[in-house]
């Protein structure tokens, strides 16, 4: 069997993300943005994220590097770890379409 062929049904689905910046914080405007992630729900892709922001929390200088705002229907992920996170995205599978941040 030749192992560098994906073997059917072993891998998730790939999901492709749309990224751009913006500012949901009041207390923020005009002073940065964070990493606005819009996607088809996926409850495995939607797991995996909240793990990622629980571990990259750690350290930082943010009350929390990212979540979900109810309000605007979108995943959040600030700046500082957004190359860690996209990494860890990449390295799942998902395709990540964004402008250059």
């Amino acid at each position: 069997m030749n192992s560098s062929k994906p073997q059917t049904g072993t891998q998730a689905p790939t999901l492709t993300i749309h990224v751009d910046r913006f500012q949901p914080f009041q207390s923020r405007v005009g002073l940065d943005t964070v990493v606005r992630l819009r996607f088809e729900y996926d409850a495995a892709l939607v797991s995996r994220l909240k793990a990622l922001l629980a571990v990259y929390q750690v350290g930082t200088e943010h009350r929390t590097v990212g979540g979900w705002l109810p309000k605007h229907g979108v995943w959040f992920v600030e700046l500082s770890v957004w190359p860690i996170v996209r990494d860890e995205l990449h390295l799942l599978g998902h395709r990540i379409l964004e402008p250059k941040l």
